[in-house]
């Protein structure tokens, strides 16, 4: 699934080797989209900040966890960016 929309925010965690951005659509009513990136060997985070336009290709991830003390199960869903494409202003496609 793709989708476009500007970065917002965008949080780096060397640690975790990840990338966290919130993503807003250009859809007439924008929606706020936390994707993940995952910084693995082999792969760069391509150079873009807060304000740019990019298409991300993403995957929808989903999970269970039941909470060990109460049973309670909870669920959890989660974008995976697998490629981010920097939008240049002067391209008009």
């Amino acid at each position: 699934m793709k989708i476009v929309g500007t970065i917002e925010r965008m949080k780096t965690n060397e640690e975790k080797k990840i990338v966290e951005l919130i993503l807003v659509t250009t859809e007439e009513q924008p929606n706020y989209l936390s994707i993940t990136y995952f910084i693995r060997e082999g792969r760069t985070f391509p150079k873009v900040t807060s304000g740019d336009m990019i298409v991300a290709e993403v995957r929808l991830s989903g999970r269970r966890w039941i909470d060990p003390e109460t049973g309670e199960t909870k669920y959890f869903m989660s974008l995976i960016a697998k490629k981010i494409i920097f939008i240049e202003e002067d391209n008009e496609n």
